[in-house]
């Protein structure tokens, strides 16, 4: 086929194909043998280097390292409520007790309730001189005469304020009188 591209005209005779034209294209257009070689077995160290070489795991340990930093700080800044019933961090090294005195009956249900304000830290007292035989930091609920006070663990009242007539805020209120603690 190649001898008759050759020629220009019917009558010409075809010119002879060069000596190592057909060697050459034996071997370049030959078909080869395929040998299928078994794969490589990689090393735990290989998988975990390619691995790490993925931009995907890049991201995840930048992210993962930013949490890991900024997520303690966060929390350290301002992550709990300022106005609980626990106050600030060290602020009072005593247990504060929470004295009730002559309060409606539902009230110590109630207040135990409350996710401000520990369940174990309600007394209620008959009067004033029991509430003030009492150690350590107190608030102290005068029912009978509407008063909310904050008494250090010397007895000195260091916040003192009237009780609010709904239900609701006296949790907040009991919180701010702590914090003056």
């Amino acid at each position: 086929m190649l001898a008759g591209s050759l020629r220009l005209r019917a009558s010409e005779p075809a010119p002879a194909v060069p000596s190592g034209l057909l060697d050459d294209l034996n071997q370049r257009f030959s078909t080869r043998k395929i040998v299928i070689e078994a794969p490589r077995q990689f090393t735990l160290f290989r998988r975990l280097r390619s691995m790490l070489e993925t931009p995907a795991f890049g991201m995840a340990a930048a992210i993962i390292l930013v949490l890991a930093i900024a997520g303690p700080t966060l929390r350290q800044m301002g992550g709990g409520d300022s106005h609980s019933f626990r106050g600030t961090p060290g602020s009072v090294e005593a247990p504060v007790r929470i004295v009730l005195i002559d309060g409606p009956a539902e009230l110590p249900n109630f207040l135990k309730s409350s996710t401000d304000i520990e369940p174990g830290s309600l007394i209620s007292v008959g009067d004033y001189g029991a509430a003030m035989s009492l150690e350590g930091p107190k608030v102290i609920l005068d029912f009978k005469h509407s008063i909310i006070r904050s008494h250090s663990e010397n007895g000195e009242v260091v916040y003192s304020d009237t009780i609010p007539e709904s239900l609701a805020m006296l949790a907040d209120a009991i919180s701010e009188a702590v914090l003056h603690l």
